[in-house]
């Protein structure tokens, strides 16, 4: 049942990076400019993720680690197994920041992030296909 909800999740997040390269904006500029497009492009990331972490529960039911107590936990339990820890852990701050910052986001630095960010999500689901290979 691990499996298959990993491969859903997968699935979903390849999706959510295929909007966001499509939303991508040409120039910071036009980022700056439309507060609809900040606003749908820090979503899709809050999504990817939550959905990241949601990936990370089911691994710990993969490989049978115990019942985690709270995402910390999660992480912590799966830290030996994954090659990408320290930047889950980076995608862990930037989601808490976008969910609990809305007054302090700094659309500029999102700007900035957002290509590094598509390029982490996929080194992360990379590793989470080969784990379950």
């Amino acid at each position: 049942m691990a499996y298959e909800r990993i491969l859903q999740r997968i699935a979903f997040i390849e999706n959510q990076l295929n909007l966001l390269e499509e939303w991508s904006p040409g120039n910071k500029e036009e980022f700056l400019g439309d507060l609809k497009l900040q606003a749908a492009i820090e979503r899709k990331i809050q999504n990817i993720i939550e959905a990241v972490i949601q990936i990370c529960t089911q691994l710990v039911k993969f490989f049978n680690l115990g019942p985690p107590t709270s995402e910390d936990s999660i992480l912590e339990l799966l830290k030996p197994k994954l090659k990408n820890y320290d930047l889950i852990m980076e995608f862990k701050k930037l989601r808490n920041f976008l969910v609990h910052q809305y007054i302090k986001i700094d659309s500029e630095k999102i700007f900035s992030y957002l290509k590094h960010f598509q390029e982490d999500t996929l080194k992360i689901i990379q590793e989470f296909k080969e784990i379950i290979k």
